[in-house]
């Protein structure tokens, strides 16, 4: 991989089909009203039609609309890279992997095909939290019906005191243990939630940037996770990227500002009670700056994601 890449090279990587065919589409049309001026790199495992391709090529370089710049974009099928044997297991989010694994960037921006980033790309890249571990990971939504079993916690916790090194029968407890082992607020937070609160939703992979050259390894630790015994646990790929890095010793963090939810408000007519109630529509997952403007969120701006 290393001798695959360019030392020091940036750029934008979508995993995509032919299913996220419109979402992609629109995202180019984001990355073009940004002006975004990285590289972008479509990556697919033998699941994206050429006609696909030629409409995304399309999007990315006509000259409709001259103010917003045409964009680079590259394509790269990984179905032969892969064994035979294994090529099927990659479906849906594990496709990602792939996308970060053989894209042809050392420090990729992975992009869902249903992010709107509302600032430059730039911006991600010169955070302090990128900056200072070569890895920028957004919080998840704090969502608290969704619990692990205690089963389910109590194997967690034998893996990552195994892997970071805390001893199981220290009689201190889980909360001591985290401290005294983790010095970043942002990732004790994210412990604490996992093995005390038994959150399950934790980090957000709707937009991620990890150095390669300082992460490998723990890019690989986590694509090991995610056909694990454990990986019934979690949902998709999105957890596997933060706990590849804890067991694997690398330095990580989160960004600090917790995710929000972003829509239409509109007001709610309760017959119970009195007094005047708000709701927001369409709800969306968004990420904000330390300052309360928004950074980028997921669901595409779709007026409603999902029928309900």
């Amino acid at each position: 991989l290393q001798t695959a890449t360019q030392t020091g090279s940036r750029g934008i990587v979508i995993s995509a089909s032919d299913v996220q065919l419109d979402e992609t589409l629109r995202l180019l049309k984001v990355l073009r009203y940004i002006k975004n001026n990285f590289p972008i790199e479509i990556v697919y495992n033998g699941d994206l039609s050429q006609d696909a391709i030629k409409s995304l090529v399309k999007h990315a370089r006509n000259q409709d609309a001259p103010e917003y710049p045409a964009q680079e974009i590259w394509f790269l099928n990984v179905h032969s890279m892969l064994n035979p044997g294994y090529s099927d297991n990659f479906v849906t989010y594990s496709n990602k992997w792939l996308a970060l694994i053989f894209s042809s960037f050392e420090i990729p921006i992975l992009l869902d095909s249903d992010t709107v980033p509302f600032v430059s790309i730039d911006t991600f890249y010169n955070s302090e939290e990128f900056q200072r571990t070569g890895v920028l990971f957004f919080k998840d939504r704090i969502i608290s019906d969704d619990l692990f079993e205690p089963s389910q916690v109590e194997v967690l916790k034998e893996v990552i005191y195994g892997c970071i090194g805390l001893n199981l029968t220290d009689e201190s407890t889980v909360h001591d243990r985290i401290v005294n082992h983790i010095k970043d607020p942002t990732v004790v937070q994210v412990l604490e939630n996992m093995l005390i609160k038994k959150y399950k939703h934790h980090l957000e992979s709707g937009l991620v940037i990890l150095d390669k050259g300082r992460h490998l390894f723990s890019m690989l630790t986590s694509l090991a996770l995610q056909f694990s015994p454990i990986a019934e646990y979690f949902h998709g790929d999105k957890d596997w990227f933060w706990l590849g890095a804890l067991l694997s010793n690398n330095p990580f963090t989160f960004y600090p500002v917790d995710a929000s939810n972003i829509g239409q408000l509109g007001n709610v007519i309760s017959k119970e009670t009195t007094g005047e109630f708000y709701q927001i529509c369409s709800v969306q997952l968004s990420h904000t700056d330390k300052d309360g403007s928004l950074l980028w969120l997921n669901g595409g701006l779709s007026v409603c994601k999902k029928a309900s």
